[in-house]
């Protein structure tokens, strides 16, 4: 009887959190259950719904070096899918990115004001002149797209846009609702849910449901499960 007693505020501890809608969980599983009825309806949708759980993670971004002067920019916050997916530091990472594959055949153009693009602006001074001369009616005329300078690694299924040159004007770009973007490199990562699968807290192992490391960003655990659904359902961004 003891023992029973000992256990019971555990055990009330996260039945309270069970029942608290913005316990990490629970978002998770909303997010999935949302998934599979927008798949019952319109399918295609879920690429909606994956530009609607991310672009929290734009706005935050973006909006970021507006809001405080970096003395070190080594301090910038940077994004990247290390930070918000599968962690640098973890041998079976290097496996898993190992099985994104290049696809040579996607070309339609990104839309900036269409697609999720994860830019990280950097700079203060870069920022600001370019929200202050780029775009329609300004000093440096409509947003264009530099092929020397934007980089972009785009994932498939998913739609997720990982900026790795030309944070500062593709922000731009995105804050003017302007601009495509037609030189970018396409990788398909639907190989990684033959062998993955998360549940909101943890990643894990499909063949022998070893835990692989936790959860970085409940959002982007949100958006990998939907791209397994998108996947199954030959939706694609």
């Amino acid at each position: 009887m003891f023992l029973k007693m000992k256990k019971i505020p555990y055990a009330w501890k996260a039945f309270k959190a069970s029942l608290n809608d913005t316990h990490p969980k629970v978002q998770f599983d909303y997010s999935i259950l949302m998934a599979k009825q927008i798949v019952q309806q319109n399918p295609e949708a879920l690429v909606d719904l994956v530009k609607l759980i991310g672009m929290p993670y734009q706005a935050k971004y973006i909006s970021h070096i507006a809001m405080k002067d970096y003395d070190d920019m080594s301090k910038v916050p940077h994004l990247n899918e290390y930070l918000v997916l599968f962690p640098k530091n973890n041998n079976y990472t290097w496996e898993l990115y190992s099985l994104i594959k290049k696809v040579k055949d996607y070309n339609r153009p990104l839309e900036l004001k269409r697609d999720l693009i994860l830019p990280w602006p950097w700079n203060k001074d870069r920022i600001r002149d370019s929200l202050s001369f780029i775009g329609e009616g300004r000093k440096a005329g409509k947003w264009k797209e530099d092929r020397l300078n934007h980089s972009i690694d785009f994932w498939l299924p998913i739609g997720i846009g990982w900026v790795r040159g030309g944070n500062h004007s593709i922000a731009n770009g995105i804050i003017n609702g302007e601009g495509n973007i037609y030189n970018y490199n396409a990788y398909d990562m639907s190989e990684m849910y033959r062998y993955i699968y998360c549940d909101g807290e943890y990643f894990y192992r499909k063949k022998d449901n070893r835990k692989l490391f936790p959860v970085q960003s409940i959002e982007f655990a949100c958006i990998f499960e939907i791209g397994r659904i998108m996947h199954e359902n030959n939706i694609s961004a």
